[in-house]
């Protein structure tokens, strides 16, 4: 079955431009899937289009609220998603544009939390998916450190050959040297 997102009710507001008209909106809305809250906008917006960067602020479940800083980039791809702590969620978009202006957009989103489903309920399949690839990585890191226990060895056996390497050749050229004494 699949499940359909859940949508609830927004307001907005606009600052008004100097002929007194409302600028286009960014049309700021919320959709929700199972606890994962999208934060939506219209990235075609000529609002959008012309910010130069702009603040989501989102409170919801905690005491405070969270204000993400959004670059063009951001703002151009038109979404923002957050996990759900509380069943009411305020959001807040301004888009900063040129020469100080700015475009204010809220929205809110109520709906009830989605039911917590222990980890093994969610996919048992991604559950033993998950405890393969830790006894994966419990065998590359015994792998890892046999080979470093190798390596240091090898290691010790070529420490080992250079220096008699150098002792031979030290008293080879002491014997190739004329003896300046007699």
């Amino acid at each position: 079955m699949v499940k359909t997102p859940e949508r609830r009710w927004s307001r907005s507001s606009a600052i008004c431009s100097a002929d007194g008209a409302p600028p286009p909106t960014p049309g700021l809305n919320t959709v929700d899937f199972e606890g994962q809250l999208q934060i939506r906008w219209n990235r075609n917006s000529p609002a959008v289009a012309q910010a130069t960067g702009g603040v989501l602020r989102v409170k919801g479940g905690s005491p405070s609220a969270k204000q993400i800083a959004l670059d063009r980039d951001h703002l151009l791809s038109g979404v923002f998603t957050i996990a759900r702590q509380s069943e009411r969620v305020d959001v807040s978009l301004q888009l900063n544009q040129p020469a100080g202006k700015a475009v204010r957009e809220v929205t809110s989103f109520i709906g009830k939390l989605p039911n917590a489903k222990p980890a093994a309920q969610k996919n048992p399949a991604v559950h033993d998916k998950q405890d393969e690839l830790a006894n994966e990585v419990t065998k590359v890191k015994a792998d890892l450190d046999a080979e470093i226990q190798h390596n240091r060895k090898i290691q010790k056996s070529v420490d080992l050959l250079a220096k008699q390497l150098h002792d031979q050749q030290r008293a080879r050229l002491l014997n190739q040297a004329p003896d300046n004494r007699k």
